[in-house]
């Protein structure tokens, strides 16, 4: 805006340069007092070219008067160099920039102007880092005081938020699958492409699989309006904004003050746990997922008796302990059900002498990133027993190796000789070591060796022993001599194993 009692001085200004190309637009000009405090009320301008000399009051009074009423709007006096006095009135004020209104020609204007946008760009950019701190303060640690700054409770206008959620596989075995949910590298001017009726104000992310989109509207819509905007505009930034990433999307409700964002936020986060009920991709309104309040223990304890009633009908026991999860579901009680039932396929594997879950090819057969909901969970432990089960893995032993193998489970952590076993079970140990070797296809020393790896397995997992203990609890007299056989049976040494399951958890 230019104030200046003379309307030629004003021509004189406007012509000198194409303000445009310096990122201005001149919004008003005023030739007295009054008018210029009307059109600073009316046009909010960032800048203001102000004579110091006019009459009734002058530019150093009007000054004063449009910093009360915003201090953020920059002032450049029109100063001659009789006007000096002046001059040190207005650093006292506040005012940084003059300019000699008689010596004034494109390039000194030029000059100020870039210095002014410059200055502008900063302020801005500290402006938004300000706010955008404001606004994670208030999310994460419910500090109010700052938002009302920016967001003042007279605010007219409505929040909501989208929460982002990364379609990543069910952790059966508490294996972690982060993908990076990369939304920093899109800002807001990008994601603002994508609605007309929506203003995306601030992107939160939250961890490497969780982001909130913070978005408001300051237009009245009716509610089936809102509705069908605010999931045109989930599916645009599905499709979109997230490429190949299958995410999840909750819509929280509308708001009518940012002091809500946090009980918003924390409904939200508390509900995406239930997303694993839904296929992946799914877009839902928060208020549509119903999480009833439920006694974890007694419903674990419903869980434990469903298991033990049904221990020899495992399809159907799969099917009704995921079906009171689904009923009444609790992301602890989906955890629990998990850990029991894995470790029943476990206790299963050991029966018919397969490698544990804990062996790294094991793992890596599993197609366990193929599973993403409780559908899908409950499918593939289903399928788990069923491939334990069948008669590819089934071996039918002989009365006498069924023996030696119990007899081995039972003594593997002392030494003992075939010939020891043989006549435990009243047979030479020459016949029983070729009946062995032929039902089983391995020596009763490879079994052992690896019946012993197996269970050093499951001792690693736990904290509380040391490697050279592990190894004594197996039946090895020396860890060194332990070290060696566990590398050459799995292919990694017992330290390396054990930091594997660390990184794990």
């Amino acid at each position: 805006m230019i104030v200046d009692d003379e309307v030629l001085a004003i021509d004189h200004l406007k012509s000198l340069l194409n303000w445009q190309d310096f990122g201005f637009e001149i919004v008003g000009e005023a030739f007295s007092a009054k008018k210029a405090m009307e059109l600073v009320r009316l046009s909010s301008p960032q800048v203001i070219f102000m004579d110091i000399r006019m009459p009734v009051v002058d530019g150093l009074s009007l000054s004063e008067k449009v910093l009360a009423l915003n201090p953020n709007i920059k002032i450049v006096l029109l100063t001659s160099h009789r006007d000096f006095e002046y001059a040190k009135r207005a650093i006292n004020i506040g005012i940084s920039h003059f300019l000699l209104k008689h010596e004034m020609n494109k390039t000194s204007l030029a000059k100020e102007l870039k210095k002014i946008y410059e200055e502008l760009v900063g302020e801005e950019e500290i402006a938004r880092s300000i706010k955008s701190q404001s606004i994670r303060d208030l999310l994460f640690f419910g500090n109010k005081t700052a938002i009302n700054k920016f967001y003042p409770k007279e605010y007219k206008g409505k929040f909501l938020i989208f929460y982002l959620k990364v379609d990543v596989p069910y952790p059966i075995f508490d294996e972690r699958f982060f993908i990076n949910l990369d939304l920093q590298s899109k800002n807001l001017e990008d994601l603002n492409e994508y609605s007309e009726e929506l203003e995306f104000i601030e992107v939160i992310p939250i961890d490497k699989e969780k982001a909130v989109l913070l978005c408001r509207t300051e237009k009245r819509y009716t509610d089936g309006d809102y509705r069908k905007i605010i999931y045109q505009t989930a599916l645009k930034l599905q499709r979109d904004v997230m490429g190949d990433v299958s995410v999840s999307i909750l819509i929280s409700p509308l708001f009518n003050h940012l002091e809500h964002l946090p009980e918003i936020y924390k409904q939200c986060e508390e509900k995406s746990t239930a997303l694993v009920l839904f296929d992946r991709g799914t877009i839902i309104n928060s208020q549509d997922i119903i999480l009833s309040e439920i006694d974890i223990q007694e419903n674990c304890r419903k869980v434990a008796r469903v298991l033990n009633e049904n221990n020899d009908e495992f399809i159907p026991m799969i099917r009704d302990v995921f079906e009171l999860v689904k009923v009444n579901f609790h992301p602890t009680l989906l955890k629990f059900v998990c850990k029991e039932l894995i470790s029943r396929l476990e206790r299963l594997r050991n029966q018919y002498h397969l490698p544990s879950y804990l062996d790294m090819e094991v793992m890596n057969e599993l197609h366990v990133y193929q599973v993403f909901t409780l559908e899908e969970i409950s499918q593939w432990m289903s399928n788990e027993y069923r491939k334990i089960t069948s008669t590819l893995y089934k071996a039918n032993y002989s009365a006498k190796v069924e023996l030696t193998l119990r007899y081995i489970h039972k003594n593997y952590q002392r030494d003992f000789t075939i010939n020891e076993i043989g006549e435990a079970l009243s047979i030479s140990g020459d016949h029983l070591r070729h009946v062995f070797k032929n039902e089983t296809g391995k020596t009763i020393l490879d079994y052992l060796t690896w019946y012993r790896i197996e269970e050093s397995k499951k001792l690693l997992q736990k904290e509380e022993y040391k490697i050279y203990e592990i190894a004594e609890m197996i039946g090895y007299k020396t860890s060194q001599y332990f070290s060696i056989v566990f590398k050459k049976m799995t292919g990694v040494t017992p330290k390396d194993y054990k930091e594997s399951l660390s990184q794990r958890r």
